[in-house]
């Protein structure tokens, strides 16, 4: 079996025990009924799928991830609508990978946080209805990066910041964004921006912001790199003047007790000298004497008398 057609029968059974024998199903619809229970993750395996309408019925939990993961995969599917139900939590970045998508209703749900931007891998998608969720922040730029996408529906969600300039976007009416009290724009209804001139919505402020902080950091860190280099090239200048001064200081003092080693050997020499003139002065007045025969006679003064 490929179809499984079964809307507006209000059938009521777990959604679980419905889908999941036919692995060959290409279109399901069982819209309008009174399943319960979460979407099983056994979806993912129904790789032949091309529809899928679970709209009106009382599924609750999240969106399967496994729909656009590696482990299942349905990127032939090209309808896909849940909408009105209870279904929770947020968008699977793993949504990005159905490239064969071209319409997608989620609306009337209780889906919540922001719209992954990893939304802009549905390159085939037309038409795109998130209404009456709790959708919040702001409206992110991968829009303008989706060539295909005509007509969007964001109405009645906590959106905010400004519309995208994306093709989706050009004509809108109040309709599709009204319910949003922090959305701005152009359009007849909406308020308008405090800076119109600026396309940019919250997340391309938070881009900015984060491309200053980075080169901020960046030449906080550069300076603090050529400081530190500066530092130690002067703590080496420091040791090497030491170095060279006390190379100096040595040197000198080697000189200095050379010069004076030099002249304590010249006074020595000096004094040396001395003694020995005083020496010979002290024998030339020293008293003669005179050897005879037998006697040491002693003549200090001859006297005139004699």
């Amino acid at each position: 079996m490929t179809r499984a057609l079964f809307e507006g029968n209000q059938l009521t059974e777990n959604i679980s025990e419905v889908i999941g024998d036919w692995p060959n199903l290409e279109y399901i619809d069982l819209s309008y009924n009174k399943f319960y229970g979460s979407i099983l993750v056994d979806l993912g395996l129904l790789t032949q799928l091309t529809v899928l309408n679970l709209s009106s019925n009382r599924l609750v939990g999240e969106i399967p991830k496994m729909l656009g993961s590696d482990l299942g995969n349905c990127l032939d599917l090209n309808h896909f609508n849940l909408n009105n139900n209870r279904l929770n939590d947020r968008i699977s970045i793993q949504m990005g990978k159905l490239n064969h998508l071209s319409d997608l209703d989620l609306s009337h749900n209780l889906l919540s946080g922001e719209i992954p931007p990893q939304i802009n891998g549905l390159q085939s998608l037309e038409t795109l209805n998130l209404s009456h969720n709790n959708f919040s922040s702001f409206i992110p730029t991968a829009f303008v990066f989706m060539p295909c996408l005509l007509q969007i529906d964001k109405s009645y969600n906590d959106l905010k910041g400004s519309i995208p300039n994306s093709k989706a976007f050009q004509n809108p009416t109040i309709e599709v964004l009204q319910g949003n009290k922090g959305l701005c724009g152009s359009v007849e209804g909406l308020q308008p921006c405090k800076n119109p001139s600026s396309a940019a919505n919250g997340t391309d402020h938070m881009a900015v912001f984060v491309t200053t902080f980075s080169v901020f950091g960046a030449i906080v860190l550069l300076y603090a790199l050529i400081e530190i280099f500066l530092i130690s090239r002067g703590r080496r200048n420091a040791k090497s003047g030491k170095a060279d001064d006390q190379s100096w200081r040595v040197a000198f003092m080697g000189h200095r007790r050379r010069k004076e080693a030099s002249q304590i050997q010249h006074r020595h020499d000096e004094s040396k000298g001395f003694c020995e003139r005083n020496k010979s002065i002290d024998r030339d007045k020293a008293p003669k004497y005179r050897e005879t025969s037998g006697f040491l006679l002693t003549f200090s003064k001859l006297d005139s008398d004699y």
